[in-house]
């Protein structure tokens, strides 16, 4: 019921092109019954078992809109905290969520599942956080760690989705959170990357900024959102 009460919080509070629409909400004795907009295409997970890897080009307008979202979660005080390939799903692109270099349809990425989202006071948005939750094959090498971690967390999982799409895999696997926390320490420099040797400088110097270890050094969302090789159309 915490998560359901959290998933509640954070949709009302959020209105953004990137972010899955509460539309209303009903209850019943037993049950509550959230009812979303239509995102006919499914998750980004589906998306991806079925096309592999993709063009840089589709991989830029689906992170260009889940980075926005992001943004502008940060902006607001929230944090994701379980952002992964099937928390992130596919609806036909509206007016004001493509990027101007995607390719025609190409559909429109919209953040959901709020459950483990943090809502940070207004007064502290720079305290950090010690609940560990997530998805391994996500989760922030700081968070894997048990350590203390803030919103940069998101842009880990960020760069997981991106490597994902260009490169048709995981970049860090395992059968449980110390196995990935042991393959992310092992492949620290992804610019060598065999599964990366085809994809342009730009991507791999911009998923090397947002897959950084250390957070502090780890690019931030709005500085992905900047980044040339996702302004390279805008």
């Amino acid at each position: 019921m915490l998560l359901l009460s959290r998933e509640i919080q954070v949709l009302k509070m959020v209105e953004h092109p990137n972010i899955v629409y509460l539309r209303e909400i009903f209850e019943t004795p037993e049950n509550v019954y959230l009812i979303l907009e239509l995102c006919e295409h499914g998750e980004l997970a589906t998306f991806c078992r079925h096309k592999g890897k993709i063009s840089e080009t589709d991989a830029r307008t689906i992170i260009t809109g889940i980075t926005s979202a992001i943004q502008y979660l940060h902006k607001h005080g929230i944090v994701h905290r379980d952002l992964k390939l099937e928390n992130v799903l596919l609806a036909s692109p509206g007016p004001d969520s493509t990027h101007p270099s995607s390719s025609p349809g190409q559909p429109c990425a919209k953040l959901s599942d709020f459950g483990l989202a943090e809502v940070k006071d207004k007064r502290d948005h720079d305290h950090m956080m010690e609940l560990f939750c997530g998805t391994p094959y996500c989760m922030a090498p700081e968070i894997l760690s048990e350590r203390a971690y803030s919103q940069q967390c998101d842009v880990w999982s960020m760069g997981v989705i991106l490597y994902t799409l260009i490169a048709g895999s995981s970049p860090y696997m395992g059968g449980s959170e110390r196995d990935v926390l042991y393959s992310i320490h092992r492949h620290p420099h992804l610019q060598d990357d065999p599964a990366l040797a085809t994809v342009t400088d730009g991507a791999r110097d911009l998923l090397s900024r947002m897959l950084h270890l250390d957070p502090a050094y780890r690019i931030t969302a709005a500085e992905v959102v900047a980044h040339p090789w996702v302004t390279v159309s805008l």
